[in-house]
């Protein structure tokens, strides 16, 4: 792979711009032809309902938020040993919390 690109073992130096070879290629052409004509129909476009529903996620914060936490407790309750052994923890930080604040 390394020699194709003249950087190989041989240790000589590289004698073809790739980015070049891509700037002036065919394919280049089309394709930039091809993003141009794409923005240009997208940004002469009327706003349809479609179009104005757009948005970062296909739900609400309250719509993930509940099926992340139906997830887990399913999850907890299908392995209730990881929650007996977080039990004793749990008691051991709410004691020396509570003691660190009676002193």
């Amino acid at each position: 792979m390394l020699n194709a690109i003249g950087v190989g073992a041989s240790g000589g130096e590289r004698k073809t711009d790739w980015g070049q070879v891509w700037l002036q290629s065919e394919e280049y052409s089309k394709v930039s032809v091809e993003i141009k004509r794409i923005c240009h129909q997208r940004r002469n476009e009327e706003p349809t309902a479609l179009l104005l529903d757009e948005k970062e996620y296909s739900t609400t914060f309250t719509t993930q938020l509940a099926m992340v936490m139906k997830r887990t407790f399913i999850s907890y309750w299908r392995d209730p040993n990881y929650l007996l052994g977080k039990l004793p923890q749990i008691f051991k930080l709410v004691l020396t919390i509570d003691l660190c604040f009676m002193l």
